[in-house]
């Protein structure tokens, strides 16, 4: 039984907000050998380039701040507001649903600061680097129900997802970039859910996979 979404996500330096466009698809990996599974790595990357991360609260825009040059390089820095406008993006297609509020996002004053809830059926938060998508033991057990069940054969599609109450761009995202397994929702999960950290086009990383 799928639960409700108690929240709408907000956006912060690392905290989220829910887009109600597709976004897009932020992912470097073509095969599960390139997934970092079951391993909450540090992105190299994003550690070094998060602490020149700010958000303007006038414009809810993303951006880096003047000694972003002194500690990247020419190439990490390039890598870095590429990443960050295509954040921007997203945010100016639906920044009529947005509130600024100090360094916070919302979306119509109603949420707040906070980050994945765990106790959602899913959820997700989008960093100025990419997306964390967060799927609940539940629905690991509901996508493993439903992909045996359309002849034993075991495959995770999109329309799984999306039959089991995932938007559309959120399954296209998690299945085009190819993370998501009966790997994943059997073994990965260890009763608490599994998290999937994606990456904008440009950015370092490959798909991470890890349990909640």
């Amino acid at each position: 039984m799928k639960k409700t979404i108690g929240k709408l996500a907000v956006l912060s330096l690392c905290s989220a907000f829910l887009l109600t466009s597709v976004p897009t698809h932020g992912f470097a990996a073509s095969s599960l050998s390139q997934v970092a599974v079951n391993d909450q790595q540090d992105n190299a990357f994003v550690k070094k380039v998060d602490p020149f991360v700010k958000l303007d609260a006038n414009t809810m825009r993303f951006f880096l701040t003047s000694d972003a040059k002194k500690h990247l390089s020419s190439n990490e820095y390039s890598q870095a507001v590429a990443a960050i406008n295509q954040t921007n993006a997203l945010i100016k297609k639906n920044k009529s649903n947005l509130i600024a509020n100090g360094k916070k996002v919302s979306i119509n004053q109603k949420m707040v600061a906070n980050s994945i809830d765990t106790n959602a059926y899913w959820d997700y938060e989008l960093f100025w680097w990419g997306h964390r998508f967060y799927l609940s033991h539940e629905l690991c057990q509901d996508i493993r129900a439903e992909a045996m069940g359309i002849g034993g054969a075991g495959t995770i599609t999109a329309g799984i997802l999306v039959g089991l109450g995932v938007p559309g761009w959120v399954a296209s995202i998690i299945v085009g970039s190819e993370v998501l397994s009966l790997y994943v929702v059997t073994k990965i999960d260890k009763g608490n859910g599994v998290y999937i950290d994606t990456f904008h086009v440009g950015v370092p990383g490959v798909p991470n996979v890890y349990s909640a």
